[in-house]
C-alpha cells in the first residue's frame, strides 16, 4: 500500500502535468499539424489579418501543402483553392483530404505550394479576403509572384471569378469550375488566361453560369478556354484535376509572360472544348 503521501505526491505531479497540457496543449497540437516539406498541413493566419480590411469571412486555419523540396532558397509556384458552400465552417482538418487530392493530382514535375483556406460559416468567398490571403501567403512562404494561380469550385467558382475580376495583378491564371460571375463585369478578365469547366447537366449552378460569363469575355476581345462535360452534374473535381493537359497549361501561364501566353490553345479530345 501506497502511504498518504507517496499519493498526494502523485496527485500534485498529475495536477502539474494536466496544468502544463491544458496550457501548452493547443500550441503543441498546432506546432505538430503544421505544412511541412512534402506533407498537407495546417497553417494560422496571423492576427493582422483581421487588423486591416478584412470581413472576416474566412477562417483563422487554413489547410497548406509544401512541395517536397521546398526550401527557402527558392521561389515556388502558388496555388490557392477556393472550396463549395457544403466545406464552410472553423474545422480545417476537414479540407485536408481536399488538400491532399488537390496536390496528389499535380503532376510531381510541377512542385508547387497548396493552399486551401476556409470559408466562414454562413459567409461567401469576399474578393478582398482573398487578395489579403494571397499578399500574407506570398509573405510566410517563398512564392514565385509570377506564378500564383486561384482555382475555385462551385462556391469557390464564383470566388474566383469575383476575386480575379477585382485583383486581376495578383493572379497569372485562374481555374473556376461550375461557377459564375457578372457578364457586365468582365473587363479586368479580358486579358487573364482562364479556363473554366461546368457539366452540362448541373443542376445546383446552371452551365449557363459559366458559359455567358466566357461568351462576355470573349465579346470583348478576351480568349477564355472552356470545358463543358456533356453528360456530368455538379461534382466534377475528378474530371478536372485528372485532365493532365490542365496542369501543364496552368503552369506556363506568367504574369509577365500574359500577352503571350493567352493565346495558346490546349484541346482535350475526350471532352466537348469550345
Amino acid at each position: 500500500m501506497l502511504k498518504q503521501d507517496s499519493w498526494l505526491e502523485y496527485a500534485l505531479i498529475l495536477s502539474i502535468f494536466t496544468l502544463l497540457l491544458q496550457v501548452f496543449g493547443p500550441s503543441f497540437v498546432d506546432w505538430w499539424h503544421l505544412p511541412r516539406p512534402g506533407s498537407v498541413g495546417v497553417d494560422r493566419l496571423p492576427e493582422e489579418f483581421y487588423e486591416a480590411n478584412s470581413t472576416r469571412a474566412i477562417s483563422p486555419r487554413y489547410v497548406c501543402s509544401l512541395p517536397p523540396n521546398y526550401t527557402k532558397a527558392d521561389t515556388w509556384p502558388l496555388v490557392v483553392y477556393l472550396h463549395g458552400a457544403g466545406e464552410r465552417g472553423n474545422d480545417p482538418q476537414t479540407l485536408v483530404p481536399r488538400g491532399q487530392f488537390l496536390t496528389s493530382s499535380i503532376p510531381q514535375e510541377f512542385p508547387a505550394i497548396v493552399l486551401v483556406p476556409q470559408c466562414a460559416s454562413e459567409r461567401s468567398w469576399q474578393p478582398a479576403d482573398v487578395a489579403d490571403l494571397v499578399e500574407t501567403a506570398c509573405r510566410d512562404y517563398q512564392i514565385d509572384l509570377d506564378r500564383v494561380y486561384l482555382v475555385g469550385s462551385s462556391m469557390g467558382g464564383y470566388g474566383t471569378w469575383a476575386t480575379a475580376a477585382e485583383h486581376p495583378e495578383l493572379f497569372a491564371a485562374i481555374m473556376p469550375i461550375c461557377g459564375g460571375h457578372d457578364a457586365k463585369h468582365v473587363t479586368a478578365l479580358v486579358e487573364m488566361p482562364i479556363w473554366a469547366f461546368h457539366g452540362a447537366k448541373d443542376e445546383v449552378v446552371p452551365v449557363e453560369q459559366t458559359t455567358g460569363v466566357v461568351e462576355a469575355i470573349r465579346a470583348e476581345g478576351g480568349n477564355p478556354k472552356l470545358t463543358i462535360y456533356a453528360e456530368a452534374g455538379h461534382d466534377i473535381l475528378r474530371q478536372v484535376y485528372e485532365t493532365q493537359e490542365l496542369w501543364h497549361w496552368l503552369f506556363e501561364q506568367g504574369l509577365s509572360a500574359r500577352s503571350v501566353c493567352q493565346h495558346e490553345e490546349t484541346v482535350s479530345p475526350s471532352e466537348h472544348q469550345d
